[in-house]
C-alpha cells in the first residue's frame, strides 16, 4: 500500500466507487484487491502527467457527462491530441 493518513484524489471525482473500494478493501484486511483497486487506477492517474492536473480531469469529467466547467488561468485546456489519449484510457473503465 501507499501509506499515508488521508487524500484529496482527482480520481475520485471520476471513479468513486473504485477510489472507494481501495478503502474499503483495505479496512477489510484483504490488502490484495485494495492493491488491485489501486493498481485499475494507475492509467487514468498516470494521464495526469500529459497536461495540467485539473485540466486533465476536468476533461475527464466532461467526457463522463459531467461538465465541470472549464480551466481557470493559467491552466490551459488540454490539446485534442492529450483528449484523446484520455478518451482511449477512459475505455477501461467502461
Amino acid at each position: 500500500m501507499a501509506g499515508g493518513k488521508g487524500a484529496i484524489a482527482a480520481t475520485s471525482n471520476m471513479y468513486p466507487k473504485l477510489v472507494v473500494s481501495i478503502y474499503e478493501h483495505w479496512k477489510n484486511g484483504d490488502i490484495e484487491q485494495a492493491r488491485a483497486a489501486q493498481e485499475k487506477l494507475r492509467s487514468i492517474h498516470n494521464a495526469s502527467s500529459m497536461a495540467s492536473t485539473p485540466a486533465v480531469f476536468k476533461k475527464g469529467m466532461e467526457l463522463l457527462g459531467h461538465p465541470v466547467g472549464p480551466t481557470r488561468d493559467p491552466v490551459e485546456k488540454i490539446s485534442r491530441e492529450v483528449e484523446n489519449k484520455v478518451k482511449e484510457i477512459m475505455k477501461a473503465y467502461e
